[in-house]
Order: C-alpha cells, then structure tokens, then sequence
C-alpha cells in the first residue's frame, strides 16, 4: 500500500540523495548534479511556499520517494522521483494516482501537467497507469490529467504490460511556474492532431523529476 505524507525539515537530505542518484539524474529534464547547500535552500523555501506542495511516498512504513506539485491557480505542475531500491515495483502509478486524488480534493486542482523525455518509457509508462494522457509529443512529452476527463482511470494494469497512453483532447494547458534547481521543467507547446497516440512499452522503474 502507497500513502503520502507532506514532507517534513528532516526529509531534506534523503530527497537530495534521492535527486542525485546516477539514474534519476539520466532522466530528468536537467541531469545536472545539485550541490546539497542549493538544494538545502530549495527545499526550506518549497516547505514554507503556498503554491508548492512536496509529499514524502511512503511504502511498507517507509520513505520510498518525493512527488512535488507546483500549483497555479486551478493547475499544478507535477514532479515525482522514487529511491533507486524502489523502483520496478509499481510505486509511481499508485503515488500519482494518490497524489491527483489530493489535488483533485482538497487542492482543488483541475489539471495536473507533466513534462517527460520521450526516452523514459518507465516514467511514460507509470503516467499513463496513473491516468494521463499525452498532449503533446516530442523529445519532450507533455502529459495532462483533468478532473473532469479523468475522474477515475480504473485499475492499474499489470507491471511491465503495454500502455497506450492517449491523446487529450483539446489544447494543451500547461502552467506558468518558474522552476527550482534540478527539477522538470514544464514545456508550452501546441496541442497534436487529435486523436494521436504514443505507445510505450512498460520496463523498469526510473525516477522522473
């Protein structure tokens, strides 16, 4: 079982080694390593902030990763990495999945963005299990979930099958947050045709940030 818990002080340094991790930092939009004394700073500021929400992923009664929302108005930007020893065990869907029924209740959120390499068919992957759909495709792949088009995606399909993630109708609607160091950054770009898909294949877990 997946819960989240708002991160606390005593996280900061666990979320660093988190971050830095070789891999993670392959999948993430800047793959720079993050000094701990700038991700310190980051991280006080994202505690205090109103308009961005960091949750500790707790798995088996322990820290098995970060999911982060960066809100603008009735939108949020969304961020997730995983501790390397928990990858590949299906905790990247449950987390977003419990991370948009918090932001679709009590946040009030009604579309929630991400922005992935094309390359990291993991994080696609656990997007689509998690019920996004893809806005736009690229090197750099735009995924949206609405609360009104996704209210509830149904049930996970089995680690590592195929996962047609669809299209989202309509323009992409991606939120204007300046970023902090290392994370995503969230692309604006046009809507595809409609009715386009991206297929990924399912593999292991990797961190997407």
């Amino acid at each position: 079982m997946v819960a989240l818990r708002p991160a606390a002080a005593e996280d900061c340094r666990q979320v660093w080694r988190w971050r830095n991790d070789e891999e993670t930092r392959r999948a993430s939009l800047d793959p720079a390593p993050i000094p701990f004394a700038t991700h310190e700073r980051w991280f006080a500021e994202s505690l205090a902030s109103a308009v961005r929400k960091l949750y500790i992923v707790v798995a088996g009664g322990r820290g098995a990763g970060v999911v982060r929302l960066d809100l603008d108005a009735r939108r949020a930007a969304v961020s997730i990495h995983l501790a390397p020893q928990r990858r590949g065990q299906g905790l990247g869907p449950a987390a977003l999945r419990a991370l948009a029924d918090l932001a679709f209740g009590t946040l009030g959120v009604s579309v929630l963005i991400a922005s992935v390499k094309r390359d990291n068919r993991a994080s696609l992957s656990a997007f689509a299990r998690a019920g996004f759909a893809v806005a736009r495709d690229g090197a750099v792949v735009t995924l949206e979930r609405s609360r009104a088009a996704h209210p509830h995606p149904g049930p996970l399909p089995p680690e590592g099958e195929g996962v047609s993630i669809p299209s989202s109708p309509g323009p992409a609607r991606v939120a204007s947050i300046p970023s902090p160091p290392g994370p995503e950054r969230v692309v604006s770009i046009p809507s595809p045709p409609r009715g386009e898909r991206v297929r990924v294949r399912g593999s292991r877990e990797r961190r997407r940030r």
